[in-house]
């Protein structure tokens, strides 16, 4: 009964451990700016990411809540939704922000 007790307990604090990995890429040559990115009750914010740049975040999830990324290209204010986070389950996932405005978000492994 023991054992049953401290694995049951091993195995809840491993799962709310799970991270989020967020990678954000812009695949173009024009600069984005002024881009924030919501999910899992943190807010990240980055100024300006210049064409070929990438950055990325690894976080834990401190509420259940939709992600949310908005940002400008060449003064037009685009925001796209994507995933959803829990405290307990993990994700990775790629955002690609291209020169024409598209925010394609991928899902990874």
């Amino acid at each position: 009964m023991k054992h049953l007790l401290l694995t049951t307990i091993a195995a809840v604090l491993l799962v709310g451990c799970a991270k989020n990995d967020i990678k954000l890429v812009n695949s173009g040559t024009n600069e984005w700016q002024q881009i924030q990115i919501n999910g899992g009750g943190q807010q990240f914010k980055i100024d300006r990411l210049k064409g070929g740049e990438s950055k990325e975040f690894r976080f834990k999830s401190k509420k259940e809540d939709g992600g949310l990324i908005t940002g400008n290209l060449n003064g037009k204010a685009i925001k796209s939704a994507f995933g959803y986070f829990t405290p307990n389950l993990g994700n990775n996932m790629e955002i690609v922000l291209d020169d024409q405005g598209g925010i394609e978000i991928k899902n990874l492994p």
